[in-house]
């Protein structure tokens, strides 16, 4: 089995280890960093992701703004990410991977028409690599854009070196429940 496949399992298994509760509590702590911070509130225009698998949950920030902001979420379409804007997080329903996605029927958006862009990770170093779920589907997204991409992860996600790939696309900074960590060139 290879490191990255290892680090995967260990990462999904803290993850689901995590009380719920406390998993509330981390992804509001998440939640308030994102909104105070520099870049969020400059973007009127942001991709988001729904929570699957016991990623962190910022989907109240989503529903907080989105009448004043313009939101999309992503759909699995074959090998890759469409991104849809929604008038509410309740459009959402279970899709691909059993992960909550905006209905095929919504009009796609040009996604370097937006402004930001949040990532789920199983894990990201200090360089802003990210380690995701194998598929490939956000490295091939984030290879064609060109907005601000922000991992949103908790704290025992961030390593000092993750093993990387010629495909695979760093992000410029991420978010935990401890703060907000920009990558310096």
């Amino acid at each position: 089995m290879n490191y990255k496949k290892i680090l995967r399992e260990e990462i999904k298994r803290k993850r689901s280890e995590l009380p719920e509760q406390v998993r509330r509590q981390k992804s509001r702590a998440i939640s308030e960093y994102i909104q105070h911070s520099s870049f969020f509130p400059a973007a009127d225009k942001i991709l988001f992701f729904a929570p699957a698998f016991g990623e962190p949950d910022i989907l109240q920030l989503a529903e907080m703004f989105i009448t004043r902001k313009t939101i999309a979420f992503p759909r699995v379409s074959q090998e890759n990410l469409l991104f849809k804007e929604v008038q509410s997080v309740t459009e959402l329903s279970r899709g691909s991977f059993g992960i909550m996605e905006p209905s095929a029927d919504l009009p796609d958006v040009n996604p370097n028409a937006f402004d930001l862009v949040f990532v789920p990770a199983l894990a990201i170093d200090k360089k802003g690599n990210r380690l995701g779920f194998g598929g490939g589907y956000y490295d091939r997204f984030l290879r064609n854009i060109l907005i601000q991409k922000i991992g949103v992860i908790f704290d025992f996600q961030k390593f000092d070196e993750l093993p990387m790939e010629s495909f695979d696309i760093p992000v410029d900074g991420f978010v935990t429940e401890s703060g907000i960590k920009k990558i310096e060139d």
